[in-house]
């Protein structure tokens, strides 16, 4: 039985659990509804329940510990699995793991503010940040070949293994925070939805994605509305229903919204381009500007990425990197609350040369070792 289709006792109710998380954090949680009862009749009322601590780490223990599906021996879903990030290097290969990818969004998040709008609360944005790409956890511990003899990358991935693979992630994600799971969910169907408006030039949903987007929108619309609307470490208003139903419809882009989810989104939407940017290649930025993004000021901008390496006379810059940063760059406005701001991402390099067979490959991918790359972001000068 599908998660977000359970239901229980007291299928009546709707129950806004608060949960606290370090050192006061609250998440929004869907509510639970126990076993032996069937649905009930919606009700406007929400019953708020006592608080429970559960600290970061077990958060992400529970999603460790989900359980993996299971597919018939030698079907396709078991030999296509999911790949991690694969830059090619010429003679090498460079692997990025997607929860490292995300744990780098999460770093991007942690620190947004200066040119950028912080929102008040913060803490589900943070939390859809670092497990926007939960469902990956298992797969990515063993990098694929294709049929060719070369690495999966996360870009050519058919639909049959990425469907259930964010489905489960973003089931993870609803069952720790409500609002997270919303921004998760709207995430994964943009990707095969245009970014709801945000990046029109992409292809129209292929045929095979369409069931995804209308259950990812069918689910979207549940979470908004078990999301109270009085409470105010909620970030949701009634003025975000009108928004949810301007994203879903593939003739309009909301403009100009009341509300967080679209601003949230799109915030969103900024971090996972900002890491791929330090992802996709080993010669970033791999984007040249990322946006829009909501801005301290009220409106829109667009950040330019540019990589520090000399004046505008060909000199040497003024404060190159130091030992152990692979690289510094400029944001064009910041959108940091401290600068410079150094994140980290943890890479594997294995020579094309020693990627044999998936066994080879498995064992060379880990007996390369990890190593961490290190990039400096500052402000314009």
């Amino acid at each position: 039985m599908r998660r977000d289709r359970r239901r229980g006792r007291g299928a009546g109710r709707r129950v806004h659990r608060r949960v606290h998380v370090d050192a006061g954090r609250r998440l929004h949680r869907r509510p639970h509804r126990p076993a032996g009862q069937a649905h009930g009749p919606r009700r406007r009322h929400r019953l708020r329940v006592g608080h429970r601590h559960r600290p970061v780490e077990d958060r992400r223990a529970r999603i460790r510990r989900r359980p993996r599906r299971r597919h018939p021996r030698g079907s396709r879903r078991q030999r296509r699995r999911p790949a991690v990030i694969v830059a090619d290097l010429g003679d090498r290969y460079r692997f990025v793991t997607q929860p490292d990818h995300a744990e780098l969004a999460g770093q991007f998040a942690d620190r947004w503010g200066g040119a950028a709008a912080r929102p008040d609360p913060f803490d589900s944005l943070a939390v859809a940040a670092y497990l926007h790409d939960a469902g990956w956890t298992d797969y990515d511990r063993r990098p694929r070949l294709d049929d060719d003899g070369e690495p999966v990358d996360f870009r050519g991935m058919p639909a049959d293994p990425w469907i259930p693979l964010y489905e489960d992630g973003i089931e993870a994600v609803v069952d720790l925070d409500t609002y997270a799971g919303l921004l998760v969910s709207l995430h994964g169907a943009g990707l095969r939805n245009r970014r709801y408006g945000l990046s029109p030039e992409w292809p129209e949903t292929p045929p095979t994605f369409e069931e995804f987007v209308e259950r990812e929108q069918r689910r979207q619309r549940r979470l908004l509305d078990d999301l109270p609307r009085d409470d105010p470490e909620c970030p949701v208003s009634l003025a975000d229903e009108a928004t949810l139903e301007a994203m879903h419809d593939p003739d309009r882009t909301p403009e100009n919204p009341d509300g967080r989810l679209w601003d949230d989104y799109r915030r969103l939407q900024a971090w996972d381009a900002l890491s791929l940017s330090f992802c996709l290649t080993d010669s970033p930025p791999g984007y040249g500007s990322v946006g829009p993004v909501p801005g301290a000021d009220g409106t829109d901008e667009t950040l330019s990425i540019t990589r520090v390496e000399s004046d505008g006379d060909g000199a040497e810059a003024d404060e190159p990197p130091g030992a152990g940063v692979d690289g510094e760059f400029r944001v064009d406005p910041y959108p940091f609350d401290t600068a410079p701001l150094e994140v980290d991402i943890p890479v594997r390099t294995v020579a094309k040369s020693a990627v044999g067979d998936p066994s080879t490959l498995a064992r060379v991918y880990y007996g390369a070792g990890r190593r961490t790359e290190t990039f400096r972001l500052r402000p314009p000068d």
